[in-house]
């Protein structure tokens, strides 16, 4: 979006480690309940494109803009942006398919232009959303009067009106005469005795707006001329011989139309074409608008607020007050967290039973950092505090490949090994279930000395779930780490809140048992796991 794509920000979609990290906190669905909030299709495109930016200039620009949109919409100032196109996508298609803009392209141009006049008016009180329809501001009134004329020539159908120019009025009246003239010619050849037994109509037909005779395909043959079409009940549609002057006069003039038709459109478009870079422009101004307003929306329908940015960096810490899951937000029975990190608690190991919130509440944090980052508000309170994060990474959801000879921990060790290829200073670095997969005293020890090579990277922050003993035990003696725990509740449903300073139980036999593994297995694991047998 914005910045990214037109402004000189930063690509993100070359950031080491980033695609699978939105892939891991469910990003696409966050990029549907914007799109869904936008006014234009080309706002919606750019917002399913929209990802974090690692740039700090850039995600403050975002949020002032965000912002400033939220304050349009509360003063109701926000202008109207439905008719907005991609002007740079309709010239690079006209581009790859060898052509000029048609007609309706033309349209297209002149409504956005239109939009972006009404946007300047209405957005004069909002400095940081004004800058992004500023393009072609000094020539406002020839563009308007360019679109005005357009619009003029052009209907919402894309059809050139019949005034666009003289020539085009007077060849579409001589048509009206002519395509009258056929029909009172057709009209008397269906009154000619001879004609009447082939006739499957007793007056002109028409066919795709073609006037012709209806005829019974057996008698076919008693009406010279060629067959333009079959009817579904198997009669024909025929253009008689003995009309042949009419239909090549009509045919003469329709060729004529078509002449002036592409006359007008290429004269438009060569007027367009030299204002191709400014409109272009305005256009991207005018869909990144967009997509400011609908996260300005969803702001507001969430309860949203602005996130404080870290302003020394990741070092100054995370801080979420009542965060919620931006998808689960609405839910009333959304457990809110919070959860601090900084320099002396740079990492967080999550433990408790499955279904029981760890990995919400992993990808919570790593959901509200990549909002912020993408110029969203947060869902969660004042006071809420996130690090403009130089990387985000996630090791999670690997998965074993016949084809590629993987099995489950190998898959999950190779993303172990990119994410230590491309952990940076200041990262945030999501581990769900590290070391899952293979014999668990390994998997402990080697969980322990991943988490220690990234915490050896100044400012990285992690965030790990687990079922391993061992790595609680190590977070709760090191220096820098802490435990948190998500717990079952005393009817044995999971709470889903999350508890910082404590490890939490597995809970697995109680887990096993309620999903409806016989109580036989149950009894004897339990006793096995109590070293009674």
């Amino acid at each position: 979006m914005d910045a990214g794509r037109a402004r000189g920000g930063q690509q993100q979609g070359d950031v080491p480690g980033l695609a699978h990290f939105l892939s891991v906190v469910e990003w696409a669905q966050v990029r549907e309940s914007i799109a869904a909030r936008t006014a234009a299709h080309a706002g919606s495109h750019r917002a399913r494109e929209l990802e974090p930016s690692t740039d700090p200039a850039v995600v403050r620009a975002r949020q002032e803009r965000t912002a400033a949109a939220r304050g349009a919409l509360d003063a109701d100032a926000a202008p109207a942006l439905e008719g907005v196109s991609d002007i740079g996508a309709i010239f690079g298609r006209a581009g790859r398919l060898g052509r000029g803009l048609t007609a309706r392209e033309l349209r297209a141009i002149a409504v956005t232009v239109e939009v972006g006049a009404a946007a300047r008016e209405a957005l004069a009180g909002w400095p940081a959303l004004l800058a992004l329809v500023a393009a072609g501001r000094e020539d406002e009134a020839a563009d308007l009067e360019l679109a005005r004329e357009v619009l003029a020539k052009v209907d919402e159908h894309g059809r050139v009106l019949d005034d666009a120019s003289e020539g085009l009025a007077r060849v579409r009246a001589d048509l009206e005469v002519a395509r009258h003239e056929l029909v009172h010619a057709l009209g008397q050849l269906a009154l000619d005795p001879a004609l009447l037994p082939a006739l499957a109509e007793f007056k002109p037909a028409v066919h795709d707006g073609h006037p012709c005779l209806r005829v019974k395909a057996k008698e076919v043959r008693r009406v010279d001329g060629p067959i333009r079409a079959e009817a579904p009940d198997g009669t024909l549609f025929v253009e008689p011989d003995r009309a042949r002057a009419q239909y090549n006069r009509i045919r003469h003039l329709e060729l004529d139309e078509r002449v002036e038709v592409q006359r007008v459109v290429a004269a438009l478009a060569g007027r367009v074409e030299r204002r191709r870079e400014v409109l272009c422009a305005l256009a991207d101004g005018l869909i990144e608008l967009d997509v400011h307003l609908a996260l300005a929306r969803w702001a507001r329908d969430l309860g949203m607020v602005a996130p404080a940015l870290a302003e020394g960096g990741p070092g100054e810490g995370l801080v979420l007050r009542r965060a919620r899951h931006p998808l689960l937000a609405h839910d009333a029975a959304c457990v809110p967290l919070d959860l601090a990190l900084d320099a002396d608690r740079r990492a967080v190991v999550i433990s408790g039973p499955n279904g029981g919130g760890k990995t919400v509440a992993m990808k919570t944090v790593g959901l509200l950092a990549a909002l912020a980052q993408a110029g969203a508000w947060v869902p969660a309170d004042a006071g809420t505090r996130l690090p403009i994060f130089p990387r985000l990474l996630a090791v999670a959801d690997a998965r074993s490949s016949v084809s590629a000879g993987l099995s489950h921990f190998q898959a999950h060790a190779h993303e172990l090994a990119a994410c230590a290829e491309a952990v940076v200073p200041g990262a945030l670095v999501l581990l769900d279930e590290i070391g899952h997969g293979t014999d668990p005293g390994e998997a402990a020890a080697l969980a322990q000395a991943f988490v220690e090579h990234l915490l050896a990277r100044p400012g990285v922050l992690v965030l790990a779930t687990t079922h391993l003993g061992p790595l609680k035990a190590f977070a709760e003696r090191t220096p820098g780490l802490a435990n948190a725990s998500v717990a079952l509740g005393e009817d044995g449903a999971p709470t889903f809140r999350l508890e910082v300073g404590r490890a939490g139980r597995s809970y697995a036999l109680e887990v096993a048992r309620a999903c409806g593994l016989p109580d036989a297995v149950c009894a004897r694991a339990e006793a096995l796991h109590a070293g009674e047998a």
